[in-house]
């Protein structure tokens, strides 16, 4: 049988202080610059209700987003004053950005 103890020599080691603080700052940062907001999204029959009681530009879009950093679709929902004033002032910085 082969001695795999001598291969396998970084689990013989114990952790160091700096590397346990890498490992656990790594682990701290990384999980605390998450951008998911945990607040419960309304329904699609919430949504309705809702826009069906306002005026016209305070009515909510929702819709299923997949971020740039991800594959993974996201709900999100959206005041469709906020998507125009957005999309206005992306095109505002395309234009000026192609002239």
């Amino acid at each position: 049988m082969a001695n795999f103890s001598k291969k396998l020599f970084f689990w013989s080691r114990p952790f160091t202080p700096g590397s346990l603080v890498i490992l656990l700052s790594a682990t701290f940062f990384g999980c605390s610059s998450s951008g998911v907001n945990f607040k419960r999204m309304p329904t699609d029959a919430e949504v309705i209700a809702y826009n069906e009681s306002v005026e016209p530009e305070k009515r909510i879009v929702c819709r299923d987003e997949k971020p740039v950093r991800s594959s993974i679709s996201r709900r999100t929902c959206r005041y469709l004053r906020d998507i125009k004033e957005t999309s206005d002032f992306h095109r505002q910085v395309l234009y000026s950005v192609l002239r």
